[in-house]
């Protein structure tokens, strides 16, 4: 499957106030992201991720 995202901002404290969702923070809006995208995306699925990944270096983005 190919599957197209965007806006994930992993680790953007204020996107949670500026958006009106429902987590308390980063580290939980990150965990829920995680895991709906790991109940769906598979080893050979294809993505294009379009931009606004997160916010830190590359190393506080991996998970």
């Amino acid at each position: 499957m190919k599957y197209f995202i965007a806006d994930t901002h992993f680790n953007h404290e204020n996107i949670i106030k500026y958006c009106n969702t429902p987590f308390k923070n980063s580290k939980e809006m990150n965990e829920y992201i995680v895991n709906k995208w790991n109940s769906v995306v598979t080893e050979n699925d294809l993505i294009y991720h379009l931009g606004d990944v997160g916010f830190g270096s590359t190393e506080e983005l991996k998970h």
